[in-house]
């Protein structure tokens, strides 16, 4: 059974951490479906969001820029060349996050990029991966197979070895992104439920194994899908998220999209003897 406070006190830091960012109230939905409305790039702030002509910043809303080595820079690059350009921008929420920032989509006006969407440019070129962050749904699921796309060609981040999709199993890699983002493929050996979560646990022990933590709203948003518990037991995936070090590594989970079943590809590995 998961003890709910470890002994550690370095576990039990990590612990409150994971658990109050969980308990927090999710972020209203996003807009999916937000009206068009014209405006103009000014500024790409240093962390590479998009300042309006409005006055409005905007986070590319189901996405996360490349940030390191040179698809960071080249990322960085493509956002700075459209300073001064007619857009048209979808506010998909009315309220900022308390960075001050809005979420929305960025399509460059005809004219200036025949109407090319920032967020799929940037995808599909690999200086940018899905990542639904914190607003629990990506408007967008298109963009995963986009993803995929640039990364089956090693496009981007892609050609990164850093940057790889990186193995459940390779848990001291994962522990070495604590804090940053990545995209992990496994097979889940165990599902455990609780009240405000559900864990999935990738290795055969869940002290030491990575885990991908998924809150309750994702939950219910995957068995609408027909993905419960048991049907997620035994099945390869693909997650994303901000790596944590909770004993060992592990993830949440922030939509349903980001978890992608996949086929397997070969028997599943037998429990080790103790």
């Amino acid at each position: 059974m998961r003890p709910d406070v470890p002994r550690s006190p370095h576990a039990l830091v990590r612990v409150i951490f994971v658990l109050v960012a969980l308990a927090s109230a999710p972020a209203a939905a996003l807009d999916c479906a937000a009206p068009p409305v014209s405006d103009r790039i000014v500024a790409i702030p240093a962390r590479g969001e998009v300042l309006l002509a409005s006055g409005a910043t905007l986070r590319l809303a189901g996405v996360r820029l490349a940030d390191a080595g040179a698809s960071g820079a080249t990322a960085r690059a493509a956002l700075d060349r459209l300073i001064g350009s007619a857009v048209t921008v979808r506010i998909a929420n009315a309220e900022p996050d308390r960075w001050g920032r809005l979420a929305g989509s960025v399509t460059l006006a005809p004219g200036e990029g025949s109407g090319l969407d920032l967020a799929e440019d940037l995808v599909s070129r690999g200086l940018a991966w899905v990542d639904p962050g914190p607003d629990g749904v990506v408007c967008r699921p298109d963009l995963l197979d986009i993803e995929a796309g640039a990364r089956r060609d090693g496009r981007g981040l892609w050609a990164d070895s850093a940057e790889r999709v990186l193995d459940a199993q390779e848990t001291e890699a994962l522990a070495a992104r604590e804090g940053r983002f990545a995209v992990v493929e496994g097979v889940v050996r165990r599902v455990g439920e609780r009240e405000r979560r559900t864990y999935l646990d990738f290795g055969w022990s869940w002290t030491s194994g990575f885990t991908a933590i998924v809150p309750d709203e994702v939950r219910t948003a995957l068995e609408a899908k027909g993905l419960d518990a048991e049907a997620l037991e035994g099945r390869r995936m693909r997650v994303r998220g901000i790596i944590e070090v909770w004993r060992g590594p592990a993830l949440r989970v922030g939509a349903a999209e980001a978890i992608e079943i996949l086929p397997m590809t070969s028997a599943q590995p037998r429990r080790p003897l103790p």
